[in-house]
């Protein structure tokens, strides 16, 4: 009974430390704060949603199509 509760224990911790990353297609030209914002995200978590979008060329000026990833 130990063993099958210490496996529940490990699951459950596995699948909270998953991080949940949205797709965001940006509607039109805007900065990453401005896609952070309509999706609900802090400011205070830019840095990390540049780290998940380390490839854009600019942050303030992200073209209409280009998908972001923001974490939820």
């Amino acid at each position: 009974a130990s063993g099958i509760a210490m496996q529940e224990v490990l699951e459950n911790g596995k699948a909270s430390s998953r991080l949940n990353i949205k797709n965001f297609i940006v509607p039109r030209l805007m900065s990453l704060r401005e896609c952070a914002f309509i999706n609900g995200i802090s400011f205070d978590r830019l840095d990390e949603i540049e780290a998940f979008n380390h490839e854009l060329e600019s942050i303030n000026y992200i073209p209409k199509g280009i998908t972001v990833r923001i974490p939820v």
